[in-house]
């Protein structure tokens, strides 16, 4: 905005923020809604443009799921160099892993950002891995953003923003692997 700022509550905390504290706000001109609803139009219409070739027969979720065994994840991981800058830049990935530091006379509990896309990811006592080859770690991110997180809390981890597609140096791109997946999904229907 040229103005300033446009701020909408999204929740009943946020509509008691705003009521609890009146003088942080002023009313919004009619040109700034208007410039508003028009960068809304905009971006609507490049997203439209810009996933016209992404619109699949099948739910992602159903694509992702079916293709547990496909080819698709090893070749196309194939460029990368496992930078971890897809799920860093993401944002919505959200992994962790615990360990401990000793402090002078305790250890401590350290929370650290992960990645699945590292190799030792999923590594487990004794050195078993389950996703030790790269394909399996790429497999089992877009198992997390398509299915694991919508079944058990009925939302999309992959946004759209294709951040992922830009920061990758290996340029690998999610989009097309889910439109090979896709197209095996159909041949085997």
């Amino acid at each position: 905005m040229k103005e300033g700022f446009i701020v909408e509550a999204g929740s009943e905390k946020g509509t008691d923020f705003i009521e609890k504290h009146p003088g942080l706000f002023t009313n919004v001109s009619k040109a700034s809604l208007s410039e508003r609803d028009e960068n809304r139009a905009k971006t609507q219409k490049q997203l439209e443009e810009n996933n016209a070739k992404l619109k699949f027969d099948t739910s992602i979720k159903e694509i992702v799921e079916n293709s547990e065994e496909s080819e698709v994840y090893d070749d196309e991981v194939k460029t990368c160099i496992e930078c971890q800058a897809c799920t860093r830049i993401c944002p919505t990935c959200h992994c962790f892993y615990l360990y401990d530091v000793k402090q002078k006379d305790y250890f401590a509990k350290m929370k650290m950002w992960d990645s699945c896309m590292r190799t030792a990811y999923a590594a487990v006592a004794g050195g078993a891995n389950p996703n030790k080859v790269l394909g399996d770690r790429m497999k089992h991110r877009l198992m997390h953003k398509f299915v694991y997180f919508l079944d058990r809390y009925g939302v999309n981890m992959c946004v759209g923003c294709g951040r992922c597609v830009d920061a990758d140096a290996g340029g690998i791109d999610l989009r097309e692997i889910l439109k090979r997946l896709s197209k095996e999904v159909k041949v085997g229907k």
